[in-house]
C-alpha cells in the first residue's frame, strides 16, 4: 500500500513541474512577441531605424557595425524626436566658438542642436577648431655694429618681418639691454626686467613693423657689448639678431630713460 502512495505522489510532482515549465515558456514567447523579438531589436540598433538614429562613441564618433554587445555597451545613442533617450542624453553638435576675431582665443565646444543656428549667426563654425598655421619671423638690428661715446645718444632701428606663409598673431619684439646701456627714447615700448619690448597684435604675410629708439652708453661700461633683439609670435618660434656695440669713455649727461 505504501508503494502505491509513493507512486501517486511522484506522478503528481512530475505533473506540477511540467505545468510550471509550460507557463514559463508561454510567458517568454509572449514577451518576445510584444518587443518584436531578439532579432528585431538587434536589427534596429545595427541599422539605426526608428528610435536610434546614430551610434557615436566619444569625440571620435564612429557608427557601430554588427550586433556586438561589447561594442554597443561602450557607446551612447544620439537620437532625434521626443523620445525618452533624447531627454536623457541630449543631442550635441561640435562647433568652433569665436568669442572674438582673434583666432588664438577660439575654442571647441559642444552645444545643443537648438543653439547651433544662433552660434553660426555670430560667426562660429561647424566642427572643431583647427590649429593655427605656423609661420616664421625675421628680426634685424641696424646698425649691425656701432661705437658709442658715453653720454651721447645713438639711433637704433629694429625691424620685425613675417617671412612665412601665414598671418602672425601676438608678435612680441624685445631688445635686451646690457648693463649700463640706457634707452632714452623708445616710443611705444614697455620696459621690464632689463628688456625693452613692443607688441604687435597681427602681422600679415610678408608684412613688417619697424621700431626706432635711442640708446646712451654709461662711461662706467666702457667696452664691447651686444645689444640683442628678439621676436616671437603665438604661432612662430623665437628668432634673434644683435648689434655689436663699442662704448668709449665720456661724460654722462642727464639721467632719465631706462637702463639695463
Amino acid at each position: 500500500m505504501g508503494r502505491i502512495s509513493d507512486g501517486v505522489g511522484a506522478r503528481r510532482r512530475r505533473k506540477r513541474r511540467l505545468v510550471l515549465a509550460l507557463v514559463l515558456t508561454l510567458s517568454l514567447v509572449t514577451a518576445l512577441a510584444v518587443t518584436g523579438g531578439i532579432g528585431s531589436a538587434a536589427s534596429s540598433v545595427a541599422s539605426g531605424s526608428s528610435a536610434v538614429k546614430r551610434i557615436v562613441s566619444g569625440a571620435s564618433a564612429r557608427p557601430t557595425s554588427g550586433n556586438s554587445s561589447a561594442s554597443t555597451a561602450r557607446n551612447v545613442a544620439a537620437v532625434s524626436g521626443n523620445s525618452s533617450a533624447l531627454a536623457q542624453y541630449g543631442n550635441k553638435v561640435v562647433i568652433c566658438h569665436h568669442p572674438s576675431s582673434d583666432p588664438t582665443k577660439w575654442v571647441t565646444i559642444s552645444v545643443p542642436q537648438s543653439a547651433v543656428k544662433a552660434h553660426l549667426r555670430h560667426g562660429d563654425t561647424l566642427g572643431p577648431c583647427k590649429p593655427l598655421a605656423k609661420t616664421r619671423l625675421k628680426v634685424s638690428v641696424t646698425p649691425p655694429s656701432a661705437t658709442l661715446t658715453s653720454g651721447i645718444p645713438v639711433n637704433i632701428v629694429i625691424v620685425t618681418k613675417n617671412a612665412g606663409k601665414a598671418v602672425a598673431y601676438h608678435v612680441i619684439t624685445c631688445v635686451s639691454l646690457p648693463k649700463g646701456i640706457t634707452v632714452v627714447n623708445g616710443a611705444g615700448g614697455v620696459a621690464r626686467k632689463g628688456r625693452y619690448c613692443w607688441r604687435t597684435k597681427v602681422l600679415g604675410v610678408r608684412a613688417s613693423v619697424t621700431f626706432r629708439f635711442q640708446i646712451r652708453g654709461d662711461a662706467r661700461l666702457a667696452g664691447k657689448v651686444n645689444l640683442v633683439a628678439a621676436a616671437r609670435a603665438f604661432n612662430a618660434p623665437r628668432v634673434g639678431d644683435a648689434s655689436k656695440l663699442t662704448v668709449l669713455p665720456g661724460k654722462i649727461t642727464g639721467s632719465g630713460g631706462y637702463t639695463g
